[in-house]
């Protein structure tokens, strides 16, 4: 009697878990947070607009406006200490990684995670989509 129960009681959760699983397949869309706030078709252009904000470590936040266009890739940042600041897209082996002229800031992003080095010091810390 009692192992009778005790697989009837595993079938019962197998059971729980398959239909709980489904449930999070379709449903994905609904809960699993977005990398892009809201994506804008340029106007007369050959590309897009993605915005996206990053909450970091030290309660900074980086509010950035991505411009992919089929000639060049650019960011617009506006950092929490104030500075607002656009960054050309330059050379990386893995992710987007987008530099002033000078090399002197630097912005790394891939999928919802994103970083700022200034000089040799890393700024913005631990950045994730909202």
């Amino acid at each position: 009697m009692f192992i009778k129960n005790n697989i009837r009681f595993i079938r019962l959760i197998l059971l729980v878990l398959i239909i709980v699983g489904f449930v999070l397949i379709f449903t994905q869309g609904l809960w699993v947070p977005k990398l892009v706030d809201s994506i804008v078709q340029a106007e007369g252009t050959e590309g897009q607009i993605i915005k996206a904000i990053f909450i970091c470590a030290g309660s900074k936040t980086i509010e950035t406006k991505f411009h992919n266009y089929a000639s060049a890739h650019s960011v617009d940042l506006k950092l929490s200490d104030g500075r607002e600041l656009t960054l050309s897209q330059s050379i990386s082996a893995s992710g987007a990684r987008y530099a002033t002229a000078d090399e002197s800031l630097v912005f790394w992003n891939k999928g919802d995670t994103a970083f700022i080095i200034e000089g040799d010091l890393e700024t913005y810390v631990d950045c994730v989509t909202k």
